[in-house]
């Protein structure tokens, strides 16, 4: 007589099999599990690694952080964030737009995320794209100080120096002490040839005693030579060399590769006819700064009757920098007029 089989229809070694598959995949699960939550303890904790090194200032450690805890959980939002956003204070724009991109869905409306999102394609020189993302920062908070001076230097940039004036105007009585503002506000102003609008912003910064306050003394030595190199450029508008020429030194003695400068004090040498010494302020400032489209335009001036393959070369290099991207490329629409028919004329008399 055949052995009764059960209700289910299952013999017996079938069910001892069965018995035997439900434990194996209640193991299987549990492995499973265990590995998952070992995975999202991994990443918490790269995440926390990588806050806490971020907070340090070691940007480069925090990077490694956020990249492992992407490699645990690479769809995470927060970690794709972050990540771009220390990318973009290391000066990695390319990898920070990456992150930023990946990262964007999430928050569109973080003014966190929208500010360093134009840091980034700033550093790219997309300055339009930038412009876009701080003033989309400034449709949630208004006043934010941080993202007006972004977007009015971003602006600058672009030569829209009406717009920069515009923009910061208003908030120069009630930031007094808000050195930046009168920076960009009064570099605005030289670029639109209101140079003496822009020495008035900046006078201050030419008395001995004055001092900035800022968290390190490194970065309020870079901005004192910030102010009185564009201080010295507002009188060089004004022709008055004699003021203009000692700022410039004194921002060369304390930052010898500072481009700006270098060019400045080289047409105050020009102005004097002293040629020679212009010539090599300006080599040193192509050397500083090789996309110095300044520096190369009056190289080729200087050029174009002692050595006129020199000047084909420095016209032709600022031609190609002037043409790059976005940016500061229609503060140029005279010079290159000028680079194109010296240009002409040069290869005219070979």
């Amino acid at each position: 007589m055949a052995k009764p089989s059960s209700s289910f229809g299952i013999g017996v070694k079938e069910g001892q099999k069965a018995r035997e598959l439900v434990l194996t995949l209640l193991v299987s699960s549990l492995i499973f599990s265990s590995s998952c939550a070992t995975s999202a303890h991994s990443y918490s904790r790269s995440v926390t690694s990588g806050n806490q090194a971020a907070l340090q200032g070691d940007y480069q450690d925090a990077a490694k952080h956020y990249e492992e805890a992407l490699r645990e959980l690479p769809e995470s939002f927060a970690a794709r964030r972050n990540l771009g956003i220390v990318l973009v204070k290391l000066g990695d724009y390319p990898r920070a737009l990456k992150a930023l991109k990946a990262a964007y869905p999430r928050y569109k409306t973080d003014v966190e995320f929208q500010y360093y999102l134009g840091e980034c394609y700033r550093g790219l020189k997309k300055f339009s794209k930038a412009a876009e993302h701080y003033q989309l920062g400034l449709r949630q908070t208004p006043s934010d100080m941080r993202l007006v001076k972004a977007l009015a230097w971003t602006w600058h940039k672009m030569n829209h120096n009406s717009w920069t004036t515009n923009l910061l105007t208003p908030y120069l009585s009630s930031a007094k002490q808000d050195h930046q503002i009168r920076l960009i506000l009064a570099s605005a102003l030289n670029a639109s040839n209101k140079h003496k609008d822009a020495a008035k912003l900046l006078q201050f910064a030419e008395q001995k005693n004055f001092r900035l306050k800022s968290k390190d003394r490194v970065s309020a030595q870079a901005e004192k030579m910030l102010l009185l190199s564009t201080l010295a450029e507002s009188y060089l508008g004004l022709n008055n060399c004699k003021r203009a020429k000692p700022l410039f030194m004194r921002v060369i003695k304390n930052r010898p590769f500072f481009d700006r400068a270098l060019v400045g004090t080289a047409l105050c040498m020009m102005k004097a006819n002293k040629t020679r010494n212009a010539t090599r302020m300006l080599e040193r400032a192509v050397k500083a700064n090789p996309d110095s489209w300044q520096a190369h335009f009056h190289l080729a001036r200087l050029f174009e009757s002692k050595n006129p393959s020199k000047s084909v070369f420095y016209y032709s290099r600022f031609l190609k920098i002037t043409q790059q991207g976005e940016g500061e490329v229609a503060i140029a629409t005279r010079e290159r007029k000028h680079a194109r028919q010296a240009l002409s004329r040069l290869r005219t008399s070979r």
